[in-house]
Protein backbone atom coordinates (compact mmCIF):
# COMPACT_ATOMS: atom_id res chain seq x y z
CA UNK A 1 0.00 0.00 0.00
CA UNK A 2 1.40 3.37 -1.00
CA UNK A 3 1.71 6.54 1.08
CA UNK A 4 -1.25 8.69 2.13
CA UNK A 5 -1.36 12.50 2.26
CA UNK A 6 -3.29 14.87 4.54
CA UNK A 7 -4.27 18.50 4.07
CA UNK A 8 -4.23 19.47 7.76
CA UNK A 9 -1.15 21.03 9.26
CA UNK A 10 1.44 18.44 10.39
CA UNK A 11 1.66 17.72 14.12
CA UNK A 12 3.46 15.23 16.33
CA UNK A 13 3.03 11.89 14.62
CA UNK A 14 0.78 13.43 11.95
CA UNK A 15 3.00 13.98 8.94
CA UNK A 16 1.98 15.41 5.60
CA UNK A 17 2.87 12.07 4.01
CA UNK A 18 2.16 8.96 6.04
CA UNK A 19 1.36 5.25 5.83
CA UNK A 20 -1.53 3.25 7.23
CA UNK A 21 -2.37 -0.27 8.28
CA UNK A 22 -5.94 -1.45 8.78
CA UNK A 23 -8.71 -4.00 8.25
CA UNK A 24 -12.19 -4.12 6.75
CA UNK A 25 -15.18 -6.43 7.25
CA UNK A 26 -17.53 -6.21 4.26
CA UNK A 27 -21.01 -7.56 3.71
CA UNK A 28 -22.07 -7.87 7.36
CA UNK A 29 -24.73 -5.29 8.39
CA UNK A 30 -25.04 -6.35 12.04
CA UNK A 31 -23.17 -4.91 15.07
CA UNK A 32 -21.28 -8.17 15.56
CA UNK A 33 -18.93 -7.08 12.75
CA UNK A 34 -18.31 -3.80 14.57
CA UNK A 35 -17.52 -5.67 17.78
CA UNK A 36 -15.12 -7.99 15.96
CA UNK A 37 -13.42 -5.05 14.29
CA UNK A 38 -12.88 -3.28 17.62
CA UNK A 39 -11.66 -6.50 19.22
CA UNK A 40 -9.11 -6.98 16.43
CA UNK A 41 -7.92 -3.39 16.88
CA UNK A 42 -7.50 -3.89 20.62
CA UNK A 43 -5.52 -7.10 20.10
CA UNK A 44 -3.35 -5.42 17.46
CA UNK A 45 -2.44 -2.55 19.78
CA UNK A 46 -1.80 -4.91 22.70
CA UNK A 47 0.59 -6.94 20.56
CA UNK A 48 2.54 -3.72 20.02
CA UNK A 49 2.80 -3.30 23.78
CA UNK A 50 0.38 -0.36 23.97
CA UNK A 51 -2.20 -1.91 26.31
CA UNK A 52 -1.58 0.55 29.17
CA UNK A 53 -1.27 3.67 27.03
CA UNK A 54 -4.58 3.76 25.16
CA UNK A 55 -8.29 4.39 25.77
CA UNK A 56 -11.13 3.14 23.58
CA UNK A 57 -13.75 5.82 22.85
CA UNK A 58 -17.00 4.88 21.09
CA UNK A 59 -20.10 6.64 19.82
CA UNK A 60 -23.01 6.01 17.49
CA UNK A 61 -23.93 8.23 14.55
CA UNK A 62 -27.27 6.48 14.14
CA UNK A 63 -28.74 5.59 10.77
CA UNK A 64 -29.16 8.21 7.98
CA UNK A 65 -32.73 9.02 8.99
CA UNK A 66 -31.75 9.71 12.60
CA UNK A 67 -28.78 11.81 11.55
CA UNK A 68 -30.83 13.96 9.15
CA UNK A 69 -33.21 14.82 11.97
CA UNK A 70 -30.34 15.60 14.32
CA UNK A 71 -28.44 17.77 11.83
CA UNK A 72 -31.45 20.09 11.63
CA UNK A 73 -31.66 20.41 15.42
CA UNK A 74 -27.91 20.96 15.74
CA UNK A 75 -27.84 23.63 13.02
CA UNK A 76 -30.67 25.52 14.71
CA UNK A 77 -28.76 25.44 18.00
CA UNK A 78 -25.42 26.53 16.51
CA UNK A 79 -26.96 29.39 14.50
CA UNK A 80 -27.34 31.26 17.79
CA UNK A 81 -23.55 31.13 18.28
CA UNK A 82 -22.31 32.19 14.85
CA UNK A 83 -20.29 35.07 16.25
CA UNK A 84 -18.52 32.81 18.75
CA UNK A 85 -17.66 29.80 16.57
CA UNK A 86 -14.16 29.32 15.16
CA UNK A 87 -13.46 30.05 11.51
CA UNK A 88 -13.37 26.34 10.65
CA UNK A 89 -16.67 25.64 12.37
CA UNK A 90 -18.40 28.52 10.62
CA UNK A 91 -17.50 26.90 7.29
CA UNK A 92 -18.88 23.57 8.51
CA UNK A 93 -22.12 25.02 9.84
CA UNK A 94 -23.86 25.08 6.46
CA UNK A 95 -22.41 21.93 4.92
CA UNK A 96 -21.89 19.57 7.84
CA UNK A 97 -22.64 20.82 11.37
CA UNK A 98 -21.95 17.37 12.79
CA UNK A 99 -18.21 17.98 12.31
CA UNK A 100 -18.33 20.86 14.79
CA UNK A 101 -18.97 18.40 17.64
CA UNK A 102 -15.46 17.05 17.19
CA UNK A 103 -13.74 20.44 16.93
CA UNK A 104 -10.48 20.83 18.83
CA UNK A 105 -10.85 24.63 19.09
CA UNK A 106 -11.43 25.80 22.67
CA UNK A 107 -14.23 28.25 21.76
CA UNK A 108 -16.13 25.50 19.94
CA UNK A 109 -15.79 23.05 22.83
CA UNK A 110 -17.58 25.49 25.15
CA UNK A 111 -20.47 25.85 22.72
CA UNK A 112 -20.97 22.16 21.87
CA UNK A 113 -20.91 21.22 25.56
CA UNK A 114 -24.59 22.21 25.75
CA UNK A 115 -25.59 21.18 22.23
CA UNK A 116 -28.48 18.74 21.64
CA UNK A 117 -27.41 15.09 22.04
CA UNK A 118 -27.22 13.00 18.90
CA UNK A 119 -28.71 9.98 20.64
CA UNK A 120 -31.85 11.94 21.54
CA UNK A 121 -32.71 11.87 17.82
CA UNK A 122 -32.20 8.11 17.38
CA UNK A 123 -34.99 5.91 16.08
CA UNK A 124 -35.58 2.39 17.40
CA UNK A 125 -33.16 0.75 14.96
CA UNK A 126 -30.29 3.11 15.86
CA UNK A 127 -30.83 2.63 19.59
CA UNK A 128 -30.91 -1.16 19.23
CA UNK A 129 -27.75 -1.24 17.11
CA UNK A 130 -25.76 0.77 19.64
CA UNK A 131 -27.11 -1.22 22.59
CA UNK A 132 -25.99 -4.48 20.96
CA UNK A 133 -22.57 -2.99 20.26
CA UNK A 134 -22.08 -2.05 23.90
CA UNK A 135 -23.39 -5.43 25.07
CA UNK A 136 -20.90 -7.24 22.84
CA UNK A 137 -17.96 -5.16 24.07
CA UNK A 138 -19.01 -5.88 27.66
CA UNK A 139 -19.15 -9.61 26.96
CA UNK A 140 -15.56 -9.43 25.68
CA UNK A 141 -14.51 -7.38 28.72
CA UNK A 142 -13.38 -4.55 26.44
CA UNK A 143 -13.36 -1.30 28.41
CA UNK A 144 -14.59 1.83 26.65
CA UNK A 145 -15.71 5.39 27.18
CA UNK A 146 -18.82 6.78 25.49
CA UNK A 147 -17.81 10.04 23.79
CA UNK A 148 -20.95 11.84 22.55
CA UNK A 149 -18.85 14.21 20.44
CA UNK A 150 -16.98 11.52 18.51
CA UNK A 151 -18.29 11.86 14.95
CA UNK A 152 -17.48 11.23 11.31
CA UNK A 153 -18.10 14.04 8.85
CA UNK A 154 -18.97 12.13 5.69
CA UNK A 155 -22.52 11.09 4.87
CA UNK A 156 -21.69 7.48 4.09
CA UNK A 157 -20.79 6.78 7.75
CA UNK A 158 -23.48 5.34 10.03
CA UNK A 159 -23.86 3.81 13.47
CA UNK A 160 -20.50 2.96 15.05
CA UNK A 161 -17.58 5.37 15.34
CA UNK A 162 -14.61 4.49 17.52
CA UNK A 163 -11.08 5.60 18.30
CA UNK A 164 -8.22 4.38 20.43
CA UNK A 165 -6.61 7.48 21.91
CA UNK A 166 -3.57 8.36 23.97
CA UNK A 167 -2.28 11.34 25.92
CA UNK A 168 1.30 10.66 24.79
CA UNK A 169 1.05 12.37 21.39
CA UNK A 170 -0.15 15.86 22.21
CA UNK A 171 -3.46 17.43 21.19
CA UNK A 172 -4.08 15.00 18.34
CA UNK A 173 -4.20 11.84 20.44
CA UNK A 174 -5.87 9.39 18.05
CA UNK A 175 -3.79 6.25 17.54
CA UNK A 176 -6.31 4.14 15.61
CA UNK A 177 -9.74 5.12 14.27
CA UNK A 178 -12.59 3.29 12.65
CA UNK A 179 -16.30 3.01 12.11
CA UNK A 180 -19.15 1.72 9.99
CA UNK A 181 -19.52 3.05 6.43
CA UNK A 182 -22.53 1.28 4.95
CA UNK A 183 -23.07 3.99 2.35
CA UNK A 184 -19.56 4.15 0.90
CA UNK A 185 -19.86 1.57 -1.89
CA UNK A 186 -23.08 3.09 -3.17
CA UNK A 187 -21.57 6.60 -3.05
CA UNK A 188 -18.78 5.39 -5.32
CA UNK A 189 -21.27 3.95 -7.82
CA UNK A 190 -21.15 0.36 -6.62
CA UNK A 191 -23.71 -1.97 -5.13
CA UNK A 192 -25.00 -1.55 -1.58
CA UNK A 193 -22.28 -3.14 0.55
CA UNK A 194 -22.22 -2.68 4.34
CA UNK A 195 -18.76 -2.28 5.77
CA UNK A 196 -16.86 -1.56 8.95
CA UNK A 197 -13.15 -1.21 9.56
CA UNK A 198 -10.30 0.81 10.97
CA UNK A 199 -6.91 2.26 10.12
CA UNK A 200 -3.86 3.28 12.11
CA UNK A 201 -0.97 5.53 11.12
CA UNK A 202 2.25 3.54 11.11
CA UNK A 203 4.37 6.59 11.96
CA UNK A 204 2.20 7.36 15.01
CA UNK A 205 2.44 3.76 16.20
CA UNK A 206 6.21 3.85 15.80
CA UNK A 207 6.41 6.89 18.09
CA UNK A 208 4.62 4.95 20.82
CA UNK A 209 6.26 1.56 20.63
CA UNK A 210 9.12 0.86 22.99
CA UNK A 211 10.70 -1.79 20.80
CA UNK A 212 14.31 -1.05 19.92
CA UNK A 213 15.17 -2.09 16.40
CA UNK A 214 18.63 -3.45 15.80
CA UNK A 215 20.05 -2.03 12.60
CA UNK A 216 23.21 -4.12 12.56
CA UNK A 217 23.03 -7.64 11.07
CA UNK A 218 23.41 -10.76 13.17
CA UNK A 219 25.87 -12.25 10.71
CA UNK A 220 28.06 -11.49 7.72
CA UNK A 221 28.47 -14.10 5.00
CA UNK A 222 31.61 -14.12 2.85
CA UNK A 223 33.85 -16.17 0.60
CA UNK A 224 37.62 -16.10 0.85
CA UNK A 225 37.55 -14.62 -2.67
CA UNK A 226 34.94 -13.43 -5.15
CA UNK A 227 35.02 -16.76 -7.02
CA UNK A 228 32.87 -18.20 -4.20
CA UNK A 229 30.09 -15.62 -4.54
CA UNK A 230 27.70 -18.01 -6.29
CA UNK A 231 28.12 -20.54 -3.47
CA UNK A 232 27.04 -17.88 -1.00
CA UNK A 233 23.56 -17.51 -2.48
CA UNK A 234 21.91 -20.74 -1.22
CA UNK A 235 23.58 -20.25 2.17
CA UNK A 236 22.25 -16.70 2.37
CA UNK A 237 18.75 -17.91 1.50
CA UNK A 238 18.80 -20.49 4.27
CA UNK A 239 20.10 -18.01 6.84
CA UNK A 240 17.41 -15.46 6.01
CA UNK A 241 14.68 -18.12 6.07
CA UNK A 242 15.91 -19.11 9.52
CA UNK A 243 15.33 -15.56 10.73
CA UNK A 244 18.99 -14.58 10.98
CA UNK A 245 19.62 -11.02 9.83
CA UNK A 246 22.39 -11.44 7.28
CA UNK A 247 24.57 -9.18 5.17
CA UNK A 248 26.42 -10.93 2.35
CA UNK A 249 29.81 -9.45 1.47
CA UNK A 250 30.68 -10.01 -2.18
CA UNK A 251 33.44 -7.50 -2.86
CA UNK A 252 36.99 -7.15 -1.53
CA UNK A 253 39.51 -9.42 0.13
CA UNK A 254 38.93 -11.18 3.44
CA UNK A 255 40.61 -8.41 5.42
CA UNK A 256 38.30 -5.75 3.98
CA UNK A 257 35.29 -7.96 4.59
CA UNK A 258 36.19 -8.35 8.27
CA UNK A 259 36.65 -4.59 8.54
CA UNK A 260 33.14 -4.21 7.15
CA UNK A 261 31.82 -6.75 9.68
CA UNK A 262 33.43 -4.78 12.49
CA UNK A 263 32.06 -1.48 11.21
CA UNK A 264 28.46 -2.73 11.12
CA UNK A 265 28.85 -4.51 14.48
CA UNK A 266 27.93 -8.00 13.25
CA UNK A 267 28.03 -10.78 15.84
CA UNK A 268 29.03 -13.70 13.62
CA UNK A 269 30.68 -14.48 10.31
CA UNK A 270 30.33 -17.49 8.03
CA UNK A 271 33.24 -17.98 5.66
CA UNK A 272 33.64 -20.49 2.81
CA UNK A 273 36.56 -21.48 0.63
CA UNK A 274 37.72 -24.53 -1.37
CA UNK A 275 37.79 -26.81 1.66
CA UNK A 276 34.29 -25.85 2.82
CA UNK A 277 32.77 -26.23 -0.67
CA UNK A 278 34.36 -29.68 -1.05
CA UNK A 279 33.16 -30.90 2.37
CA UNK A 280 29.82 -29.02 2.34
CA UNK A 281 30.71 -27.23 5.56
CA UNK A 282 31.22 -23.61 6.68
CA UNK A 283 33.59 -21.76 8.95
CA UNK A 284 31.61 -20.14 11.77
CA UNK A 285 33.38 -17.33 13.58
CA UNK A 286 32.10 -15.61 16.69
CA UNK A 287 33.18 -12.02 16.10
CA UNK A 288 32.75 -11.09 19.75
CA UNK A 289 34.80 -13.91 21.32
CA UNK A 290 37.08 -14.63 18.34
CA UNK A 291 36.40 -18.39 18.39
CA UNK A 292 36.08 -20.18 15.06
CA UNK A 293 35.25 -23.73 13.99
CA UNK A 294 34.32 -25.73 10.92
CA UNK A 295 30.79 -27.20 11.09
CA UNK A 296 27.74 -28.10 8.99
CA UNK A 297 25.53 -25.15 8.00
CA UNK A 298 22.48 -26.44 9.90
CA UNK A 299 24.57 -26.81 13.05
CA UNK A 300 25.94 -23.31 12.56
CA UNK A 301 22.40 -21.92 12.26
CA UNK A 302 21.29 -23.67 15.46
CA UNK A 303 24.34 -22.41 17.35
CA UNK A 304 23.76 -18.85 16.19
CA UNK A 305 20.08 -18.93 17.14
CA UNK A 306 20.88 -20.27 20.58
CA UNK A 307 23.45 -17.59 21.19
CA UNK A 308 21.05 -14.91 19.95
CA UNK A 309 18.31 -16.27 22.26
CA UNK A 310 15.94 -17.16 19.42
CA UNK A 311 12.71 -18.99 20.20
CA UNK A 312 13.52 -22.43 18.81
CA UNK A 313 10.04 -23.91 19.29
Amino acid sequence: KGPMFRYERPQQGRRRQFHQVGIEILGVPTPQADIESISLAKTFLEELGLKDDITLEINSLGDPASRTDYNQKLREYLNDYKEDLSEYSLKRLKKNPLRILDSKESEDKVIVANAPRLQDSFNEHSNKFFAELCEGLNKLSISYEHNNNLVRGLDYYSHTAFEFTTKDLGAQGTVLAGGRYDGLSETLGGVIMPGVGWAAGIERLALMTSVEYKNSPDLVLMGVSEEFNLYLLPIMSKLVTSGIKTETLYIGNVSKKFKRADKINASFAIIIGDNEVAKNTVQLKNLKSGSQNEIQLDEAINNIKKLLNFNLE
